[in-house]
């Protein structure tokens, strides 16, 4: 079933019996996207940003659930597992704390997360040293135009007011396969199920069963996508 906004909105009043405005419904379907995209993880996708000279940590847009991997001019960068020692927080409230830019590049990098943040760090001996302690990571010696790609499992794309009704390619409809877009329908008309005049306890269980119920299939069908072809060896029984 391909869904547009409209199609959805008029499922949502089909099954609640309810006639709550298309601002509600909106909203209980954007939450329901949202949340479905999140527990199953079925959408991945990327985005570019560009690197600048002496910056430590890069905002992360709404849309991103979960970092995956992290590319810098095309190379896979590794995790960084540990502590950094000494920070280079560019939000420190002291606009003196900012380390200084890096004067020697390595292309010895790293990422990890802070703070809803995504740092990308460099291994230089001896790098930084403040109130006595050293530290053998700096922050980023290069600036570039979209060389940092971020690879991320996505909460998708929120119906938004101008988007049209009757378009089955906007927002999340685009994003979620037409075999699942059943379960933020079914996650909106729980929702209604709890508002004080339509409450109905059993009714919102019975349809948060079956968002659950989608959610789970499309967490196995996004499970597949991480496995690969290999090769088949010959066996003997």
């Amino acid at each position: 079933m391909n869904l547009t906004p409209l199609k959805a909105f008029e499922l949502v009043k089909y099954y609640s019996g309810a006639i709550p405005s298309y601002e509600l419904v909106r909203d209980f379907l954007n939450l329901g996207a949202s949340e479905f995209l999140i527990q199953s993880e079925y959408l991945k996708n990327s985005f570019h940003t560009d690197s600048v000279a002496g910056k430590r940590y890069y905002t992360l847009p709404d849309s991103c659930y979960k970092i995956i991997d992290v590319e810098f001019n095309d190379v896979t960068l590794p995790r960084f597992i540990g502590d950094v020692g000494i920070d280079d927080d560019e939000l420190a409230a002291s606009g003196g704390n900012s380390l200084a830019t890096p004067t020697a590049s390595s292309n010895d990098r790293y990422w990890y997360t802070k703070n809803g943040r995504l740092g990308i760090i460099e291994k230089a001996t001896n790098a930084v040293t403040r109130d006595g302690k050293t530290t053998n990571v700096q922050s980023c010696s290069v600036s570039g135009s979209k060389n940092i790609r971020i690879y991320q499992v996505s909460k998708g794309t929120p119906l938004a007011d101008t988007d049209s009704q009757t378009s089955s390619t906007v927002a999340w409809f685009d994003e979620i396969p037409s075999e699942y877009q059943l379960a933020p329908v079914y996650r909106a008309v729980a929702e209604i199920y709890m508002m004080p005049n339509t409450v109905n306890t059993d009714m919102y269980d019975n349809f948060t069963d079956k968002f659950r119920s989608i959610v789970s299939d499309a967490k196995k069908a996004a499970k597949m996508q991480y496995r690969s072809s290999g090769m088949i060896k010959p066996c003997s029984f």
